[in-house]
């Protein structure tokens, strides 16, 4: 359907604010990490010694976060997004408070990051996205892509802000910064949420009604696990790109205010990719922009891996992993509502995000210990690379008539 079709349109008339308030939550969420934190570590690092290995380790304590978000998703499910999303519209900013507290013991900060995964499983799209989802049916990609876009606008806009508040009061000032943030925009979302489910849910199945149940129709679904191992093998460097890009830039020899500035054009490649995929998942087979999407961190990586002495170069590689982020997200939700019922949405986008966590947190141990053998950042963008390519590949599959039907319906 054109864009400019009469029906594409209304529905953009009909709920906007579910799509308003859908954005915001995310944006306010976890999600914001992606963006600024790589912006608190060097001054962490400076304060108390903490090196690039360490905190490559937090990609350990990224594990908990897969088990609260198949919980999450579940809940979500069963109980409906808005009293799960008030768990991290409330919590999330206290444990951005509590970050202020960080003491020179590592496990400070490890515990901190762990309970931020945790609380801010309620706060992704695994959660909000379901409001859009089940109430765009000719728009869904574009809905989806501006719903999800909350996070990259919030984060690109905020991070040359933070780091300018960092700079002048400390990274504590920074952290209650960030905290205020949270807390204003998260509210602000869940109000706009809409009470009431879309006008394309049809209630709990009874062959639906028990936890049980699900996760045995999902075992058996073929397309569920070709889903997983594509991301798994797409989000092999993710933590290193949500947590360390501005160490891993200086790392290459970028300077440190280009590698700030860089920060934001990531953030703006996450936007132009998250439209760019959202238009084209309406218009084109799914499978197909899934594949593109996804194999553009593997140009960016290894551009990265050449380690460039032009700056325009070190920026093209950024936007690209930024296309690609912004791409996944929508993926993701895109994907599972056209091969899954609404009744099982948060239970598969938790199942699909707890891989992505899962393979986030290898990363982050073989990137450490890449980094303790003194093998810096290069080995590993071009591991990374390999990796992406091949998990991108897996997404053509999804176009065979054996993953076509629409599992849950009767």
């Amino acid at each position: 359907m054109s864009l400019f079709a009469s029906g594409y349109r209304a529905e953009f008339s009909s709920h906007w604010r579910a799509l308003v308030g859908t954005a915001l939550g995310i944006g306010a969420g976890v999600a914001l990490s992606i963006y600024l934190n790589s912006l608190f570590l060097p001054h962490l690092s400076r304060e108390f010694g903490w090196t690039d290995e360490e905190f490559a380790l937090t990609g350990v304590a990224a594990l908990g976060a897969t088990l609260g978000v198949l919980v999450s998703g579940r809940m979500a499910d069963r109980f409906g997004v808005r009293r799960v999303a008030l768990v991290g519209v409330v919590g999330l900013p206290l444990v951005w408070i509590a970050f202020t507290q960080l003491t020179g013991d590592i496990r400070h900060y490890y515990a901190l990051f762990t309970l931020k995964m945790l609380i801010g499983t309620t706060t992704t799209s695994v959660i909000y996205a379901r409001v859009t989802a089940e109430r765009f049916m000719a728009a869904r990609g574009l809905a989806l892509a501006l719903a999800i876009g909350g996070a990259p606008v919030i984060g690109g806009l905020a991070a040359p802000v933070i780091s300018l508040v960092i700079e002048a009061g400390g990274w504590r000032t920074g952290y209650l910064f960030l905290a205020g943030l949270s807390a204003v925009l998260g509210a602000a979302g869940w109000f706009m949420l809409p009470r009431d489910r879309g006008p394309g849910f049809g209630g709990v199945t009874p062959a639906f009604a028990t936890t049980g149940r699900v996760y045995a129709v999902l075992a058996r679904a073929p397309v569920l696990w070709l889903l997983v191992a594509a991301m798994l093998l797409c989000n092999l460097p993710a933590l290193m790109i949500s947590l360390q890009t501005k160490p891993m830039l200086l790392s290459l020899g970028v300077p440190g205010e280009a590698a700030a500035w860089l920060v934001s054009v990531y953030a703006a490649g996450v936007l132009a990719g998250r439209l760019a995929c959202g238009l084209a998942l309406d218009h084109f087979p799914a499978h197909r922009v899934a594949a593109v999407a996804m194999g553009l961190p593997a140009f960016g990586l290894l551009l990265l891996a050449s380690q460039p002495d032009a700056l325009w170069l070190v920026a093209l590689a950024m936007a690209l992993l930024g296309l690609s982020q912004g791409a996944e997200g929508d993926i993701v939700a895109y994907l599972v509502a056209r091969q899954f019922t609404f009744e099982l949405f948060g239970t598969v986008a938790g199942i699909i995000t707890a891989a992505i966590g899962i393979a986030a947190a290898f990363g982050g141990v073989l990137l450490s210990g890449m980094l303790g053998a003194g093998g810096g950042y290069v080995g590993f963008l071009t591991l990374c690379a390999v990796t992406v390519a091949i998990g991108a590949g897996l997404f053509l599959l999804a176009g065979r008539p054996r993953f076509a039907a629409r599992v849950g319906e009767a």
